[in-house]
């Protein structure tokens, strides 16, 4: 007599899934489900399987199901997390990490997804702490370290990041985001060679992930490569159609990059997403404005920077009080008193100003230099001076009180550490992040030797240029021209004081006067940096070298006065900019 066959058991299909039977291992979860719709171990596994083939709205009807049978099921609040996460709805994400950790603290897949959402959210210096708290529990989880060095590399410590990204691929050898870490930071250290060829090892892991493609775009662009550059785009665009962010990116190598007409009916369209609907009005402005059409620019550039604005919290108020407050701590008593604990060391130079003002230009014309190194924009000054203090919420600049004198030393040994990982035998090293011009104070003190420069240009220009340009980092003040002309009254106040406490700290540039006399004002600038004349430093737009500002593109010409101007080929149309600006 023939025995009926065994039914299969959930521990039937784990071990299936294990051995990478995919297929057979979700059949038979289907099949128990059908066998008993409460089985929430056999649910739970199944919405995982799901979650794991990118079917995310599968996963999350399962797993929510599964949490209303085993509320307390870690496992199910950590991968609803995931397809939350993935979905874009980051509260509901974080709501299933918190009760995941509630629930076992040291799950490291929550604490692991719950690194990349800080990390997905801009906050890669609150997620780094979760992947090193992973990596300790689970040495082996190469997921873990693959996120460590993202969050590394986003932090400006590429040498580290390295290190993650490498133990990642030790671990797991065709971990595609290791390999992509490894190619930025590799772009990042200025080593183009090693850069793609990480960067393709990754799309060869998975080739159809549009992503990848761009990034490799961004690091041929970065690069100056224009031609390789603007395929990989077009093979974005390609395997993700009408992905509008892709096709901003193609259209700021690319005048020709596709039909206005179509693109300007997919702008108007009800079922386009506010996302894509900014992309694509970027993507449009940039489009009429090369061909000299600027009211239709404005129309499409000022839709787009309402939908960006629209995602950002920004109080002018709030903006106002942080200046006062630097303007009265950094005074000339305190910096007096201050002086002569920082570390004087003359290896950095930093180039600072408003976005738009020229920084690019500027580094581009040092870095040309042989005895100069171009790390471009780095938050290294930025993230040490708030981690300095275990003040929550953070009150800059009053947490200069908690340094103390041996605090500054520290802090500019930090920095000096950090930057030298970019360049280690280099003479001197460029860090060219704008807003460092709000840290001045903290360069006097921590780097007495450290050389200032300051770019200036034309405001309504300055405004105009940042204003129609896609920033991928938080400025709040970015997205409307008023915000912008009020923020830029703000930062020329600011540096006048810097000049009355600091007097001949700085070497201001002139955007305009460097395009006017560029070979006077490029050996004044030298000259204040401690470098002989360098004719090369003339031709800067031969030198091979990564840029990755909205400026890589005209870095890569010789100096010309197609930027000047600018506001003014837009009229009336900048009058709330005006009005701001001329509040004085």
């Amino acid at each position: 007599m023939n025995r009926p066959a065994a039914r299969p058991t959930v521990a039937d299909a784990l071990a299936h899934l294990r051995r990478g039977e995919t297929v057979l291992g979700a059949a038979m979860l289907e099949t128990l489900l059908r066998q008993n719709p409460r089985d929430a171990q056999a649910m739970g596994l199944a919405g995982a399987v799901a979650l794991q083939r990118g079917d995310r709205g599968r996963a999350i009807e399962l797993l929510s199901r599964t949490l209303a049978l085993a509320p307390d099921d870690v496992s199910s609040h950590s991968n609803l997390a995931v397809a939350y996460l993935n979905e874009g709805r980051g509260d509901d994400a974080r709501r299933h990490l918190q009760r995941a950790l509630e629930l076992k603290p040291d799950a490291p897949e929550a604490l692991v997804n719950l690194a990349n959402l800080l990390q997905r959210e801009g906050d890669a210096a609150g997620a780094e702490p979760l992947y090193r708290r992973v990596t300790a529990l689970r040495p082996a989880m190469a997921d873990a370290h693959a996120g460590l060095a993202l969050a590394l590399e986003k932090l400006g410590r590429p040498r580290e990041a390295l290190v993650a990204a490498e133990e990642a691929v030790r671990l797991q050898r065709n971990l595609a985001e290791a390999h992509r870490t490894i190619g930025l930071v590799q772009d990042a250290l200025g080593d183009f060679a090693a850069a793609v060829t990480a960067l393709e090892r990754a799309i060869a892991l998975q080739p159809g992930n549009a992503w990848l493609h761009a990034d490799l775009g961004n690091t041929l662009a970065a690069f100056g490569k224009r031609e390789p550059a603007i395929a990989h785009y077009r093979k974005a665009l390609a395997l993700a159609p009408g992905n509008a962010a892709f096709e901003r990116l193609l259209g700021r190598l690319d005048a020709e990059s596709g039909a206005l007409a179509e693109k300007v009916s997919r702008f108007e369209a009800t079922a386009t997403s506010d996302d894509q609907r900014m992309h694509l009005g970027f993507a449009l402005g940039k489009a009429f404005e090369d061909a000299g059409d600027y009211p239709r620019a404005f129309h499409y550039l000022d839709a787009a920077n309402r939908l960006r604005r629209a995602s950002y919290s920004y109080d002018r108020a709030d903006s106002e009080a942080a200046f006062v407050e630097i303007e009265a701590t950094f005074t000339p008593e305190l910096l007096a008193a201050r002086a002569g604990h920082g570390v004087p060391d003359p290896t950095p130079i930093f180039v600072l100003g408003m976005p738009r003002s020229g920084t690019t230009l500027v580094e581009q014309i040092l870095a040309s230099h042989p005895d100069v190194t171009g790390a471009g924009e780095l938050p290294l000054l930025r993230d040490l001076v708030i981690s300095s203090t275990t003040r929550r919420p953070i009150h800059y600049p009053q947490l200069l009180a908690d340094l103390g004198d041996a605090g500054l030393a520290r802090l500019g040994r930090d920095y000096l550490n950090r930057l030298r990982a970019y360049a280690p035998e280099a003479r001197f090293i460029t860090d060219k992040m704008p807003g460092n011009f709000m840290l001045i104070g903290f360069i006097a003190l921590c780097l007495p030797e450290a050389r200032i420069i300051h770019c200036v240009r034309d405001p309504a220009d300055t405004a105009v240029s940042i204003w129609r340009n896609y920033f991928s980092s938080h400025l709040g003040y970015a997205y409307d021209l008023g915000d912008i002309g009020h923020y830029h009254r703000l930062y020329q106040k600011l540096m006048a004081h810097w000049r009355r406490v600091l007097p001949g700290r700085m070497h201001d540039i002139s955007y305009e006067q460097l395009v006017e006399d560029q070979e006077g004002e490029t050996r004044r600038l030298l000259a204040h940096c401690g470098l002989d004349f360098r004719a090369e430093c003339l031709d800067f737009h031969r030198t091979e070298r990564p840029v990755h500002t909205a400026s890589a593109v005209q870095v890569r010409s010789p100096i010309s006065r197609s930027s000047i101007g600018i506001a003014a080929r837009y009229g009336e149309l900048l009058a709330p900019l005006h009005a701001e600006l001329d509040r004085g």
